[in-house]
């Protein structure tokens, strides 16, 4: 931004103590973190936390390039200069039901379905996998809704 700075400190309590703004980037957002980080705050600052999922929440120029819903948390690097974001929940919503609807039109097959994110990644310099989304299924059929995993067959290639 314009008047955008980063401030550099040995103790996370020095780091926030004069800074108007924070960014917390975590891919699974801790309130007890913000609560934490809010106490070491100057009170004579009137300062704003903000997470990931503040980030890229609303439209810029047009509808796209936005997650209301999540921001940037599940985003995907796409390219060298773009994200992906993870899928809104109206669209993955209007899908599912449009699939099922279709399919039960067509078959007359009673068809649950969902949308579910890549879920995972295993870190290359750890080993660990790490689950980075915010939900598992940003889209579902309401017969989904609350379906133990072991009633749920996803099929891939």
């Amino acid at each position: 931004g314009e008047n955008c700075s980063c401030t550099f400190a040995i103790t996370l309590e020095a780091a926030v103590w004069d800074c108007p703004n924070i960014l917390i980037s975590q891919c699974h957002p801790d309130q007890s973190l913000e609560s934490y980080i809010q106490a070491m705050m100057n009170p004579e600052i009137e300062a704003k936390i903000y997470g990931l999922k503040d980030l890229c929440s609303r439209p810029v120029s047009n509808e796209a390039g936005f997650n209301r819903d999540w921001g940037l948390l599940g985003s995907n690097k796409a390219t060298e200069d773009k994200l992906k974001l993870f899928p809104k929940r109206e669209t993955c919503q209007t899908l599912v039901d449009e699939i099922k609807r279709r399919v039960e039109e067509k078959t007359g097959v009673k068809l649950e379905c969902l949308v579910y994110g890549d879920g995972a990644y295993k870190d290359p310099s750890s080993g660990i996998w790490e689950f980075a989304d915010p939900v598992v299924a940003p889209g579902y059929t309401r017969a989904s809704r609350n379906t133990g995993r072991s009633q749920i067959q996803v099929l891939s290639r």
